[in-house]
């Protein structure tokens, strides 16, 4: 989704600063960033696609 491309970046910087590039530190990477990723479709995307859809049928409802 969207939200892994954008926090990708950031959690992969950080998860090697902290944590190293051996194979473990990868996959605790890979997964931290899934988590975070599922963490902002869940609390920022959807909620802020519900608030869209709303605010365009009240619009669309205003203007009939």
């Amino acid at each position: 989704s969207y939200s892994l491309y954008l926090v990708h970046t950031l959690v992969v910087a950080v998860g090697h600063r902290f944590l190293g590039d051996g194979v473990v530190a990868s996959l605790v990477i890979v997964a931290g960033t899934i988590v975070v990723a599922f963490g902002c479709f869940q609390f920022v995307e959807k909620p802020s696609a519900r608030w869209t859809r709303k605010l365009f049928a009240r619009l669309a409802g205003i203007q009939r």
